[in-house]
């Protein structure tokens, strides 16, 4: 792909950039593997952009695919993917998308538009953590995160900030969030078994969940790390990722994994 053919990258729109780099990641990396891949995943398996479609559900489901899908089908109008369409399904989430490609087009692509990211400075992935040490903890409304606050404070001398740390009153939740996110070096996510769901399991609370994937978004998962107690539902995010799990009411055990990762990142020694 030329330079004076790169000229319809310039006005994307960021998300529609990283949209993009998203599929020709999946594109390249099929191709490598396999030179006659014929298809990718409408979803890919992990979500690298958590920031664009923080939380979880159908909704973000649905407008990620749909973001996918467009730029598919943009790269297809610039000939660098042919014949595109996608697979039958009972799910979205599990349909394909199909295509005929060129590997070094692909290839050529996808260095387009890291380039122009360069430019523009948007981060390819995620922003760089925060120097500090403040320690996120996100959590329901049981009171098992109350311990694992008392740890990181008394035990590891590690300042914290949760949502209500400070009052909210006349703050907008966005607002007190994006404050979160900009004070935190490391996030715990306490996901506790408490909204009971149609078909007999039980998930986190919406909020806590939320902000699950703005942290991921922000900090990587090696430094937001979910606390799963047992029997709280995984939700699609965190399939396939590690995460420190505990029995109802002993999350005290985890203490010393958390201390462990906390060191694995240096934010204690």
């Amino acid at each position: 792909m030329s330079h004076a053919a790169d000229d319809w990258i310039t006005p994307l729109s960021d998300r529609n950039l990283l949209g993009l780099l998203d599929v020709l990641l999946d594109l390249d990396e099929r191709l490598q593997l396999d030179p006659d891949a014929r298809s990718i995943g409408i979803l890919p398996a992990t979500v690298r952009f958590r920031e664009l479609f923080p939380g979880d559900g159908v909704n973000m489901r649905d407008e990620y695919g749909a973001l996918r899908w467009t730029v598919a089908k943009m790269l297809e109008t610039r000939g660098v993917l042919r014949n595109v369409d996608t697979t039958r399904a009972l799910h979205r989430w599990q349909q394909r998308i199909k295509f005929q490609a060129d590997r070094q087009a692909v290839a050529d692509a996808l260095a387009a538009v890291k380039g122009a990211m360069a430019e523009r400075s948007v981060a390819t992935d995620r922003r760089a953590p925060n120097s500090g040490t403040t320690i996120f903890i996100g959590h329901g409304r049981a009171s098992d995160w109350m311990e694992l606050r008392e740890f990181i404070t008394s035990r590891l001398g590690l300042p914290y900030c949760e949502f209500n740390s400070v009052s909210t009153a006349g703050v907008a939740t966005k607002e007190r969030l994006e404050e979160m996110l900009d004070a935190s070096s490391f996030a715990f996510l306490v996901l506790t078994a408490e909204d009971p769901m149609p078909g007999g399991s039980v998930r986190a609370r919406e909020n806590v969940i939320h902000e699950a994937g703005l942290f991921q978004g922000r900090l990587g998962f090696e430094r937001a790390i979910v606390l799963l107690e047992e029997g709280c539902e995984e939700f699609s995010n965190i399939h396939g990722i590690g995460q420190i799990r505990f029995r109802s009411g002993e999350i005290k055990a985890t203490f010393e994994e958390v201390r462990a990762v906390l060191e694995r990142e240096r934010i204690i020694s």
